[in-house]
């Protein structure tokens, strides 16, 4: 089941990455949130994996503005910057 407190659209995100659900769900609202947040979207294993598609990316990046906005005291360093598509493309945390 969907977190009811969380907005965004998750549902094909899940289907697709199902793995994730649990860790999302439940850190949203804590301070461990927003940097499993950002963790997903920027890449901390230096290219070792292939990413997500431009689709989940943009749920992800749907997730993250919402999670500040509603939650903005757990916002860490990463976020809040403004970042352009090409930036993202390259820091896309590689998933597979």
């Amino acid at each position: 089941m969907i977190n009811k407190c969380i907005e965004t659209d998750l549902s094909l995100f899940f289907e697709r990455f199902p793995h994730l659900r649990d860790r999302i769900e439940l850190l949203w609202g804590t301070p461990q949130g927003s940097k499993a947040i950002n963790d997903l979207i920027l890449d901390s294993r230096q290219g070792a994996r292939a990413g997500f598609p431009k689709e989940y990316l943009d749920t992800l990046m749907a997730l993250c503005h919402e999670h500040e906005t509603k939650f903005p005291e757990f916002t860490d360093e990463m976020s809040g910057f403004e970042l352009d598509k090409e930036t993202v493309g390259r820091q896309t945390r590689k998933i597979f």
